[in-house]
């Protein structure tokens, strides 16, 4: 189930950060360039555990957020890929790190 199966409805007051990218980084590749849509709903997936349908999103479609979402805000193939990858290297560190926190 990828987020083409279903809707993610985020709730206001909600915050993130954008893209959560490294400052060594930015001459290649910077936090503003990588969308808003898809930095929003990773976010809220990881933090929220939030349902895409009737499912409790995975981490594995929670990641792959990143790859669907930022090509329809105009960010290039090969920065989706690269922020793709950068998720699933280090995600396993944020996801549902707020899961006590209902809102």
């Amino acid at each position: 189930t990828t987020l083409k199966d279903g809707q993610v409805t985020i709730k206001s007051g909600f915050c993130f950060d954008l893209a959560s990218v490294p400052r060594p980084f930015w001459p290649l590749i910077a936090p503003h360039e990588l969308s808003i849509a898809a930095p929003l709903v990773h976010d809220y997936l990881y933090r929220k555990g939030t349902k895409i349908g009737d499912q409790v999103a995975t981490r594995k479609q929670a990641d792959a957020a990143v790859v669907e979402l930022m090509p329809t805000d105009g960010v290039r193939t090969w920065k989706a890929t690269l922020a793709y990858a950068a998720v699933k290297l280090t995600g396993w560190v944020f996801f549902h790190r707020d899961e006590a926190d209902p809102d």
